[in-house]
């Protein structure tokens, strides 16, 4: 579960964060905007919620994500969103 909601979590939550970014984007932070960062935690929170066992992993795993879409990284997002997603679901499940 927690795989497959990274993944579209990338295609969806990443997609609808640059839409809204672009299109209502007014508070930057570098390239990116809080406004798509704040889609991208709603639509993966929603996806992830009917994925994983827990909504508390749901939030944890859409937080992460959205925030490591945001911060500068030197790592291209579409490795960092899923892989610390992830990480950070696997985490919260094994507490």
């Amino acid at each position: 579960e927690i795989a497959m909601g990274t993944i579209m979590c990338l295609a969806v939550g990443d997609t609808v964060a640059g839409i809204v970014g672009k299109l209502f984007g007014r508070h930057k932070v570098k390239d990116k905007s809080m406004e798509g960062a704040a889609a991208n935690f709603l639509v993966c929170f929603l996806i992830l919620w009917f994925l994983v066992p827990s909504p508390l992993i749901a939030f944890v795993g859409a937080f992460a994500g959205a925030f490591i879409e945001l911060v500068p990284v030197p790592v291209d997002d579409n490795i960092a969103i899923p892989l610390v997603s992830g990480f950070a679901m696997v985490l919260v499940g094994a507490l």
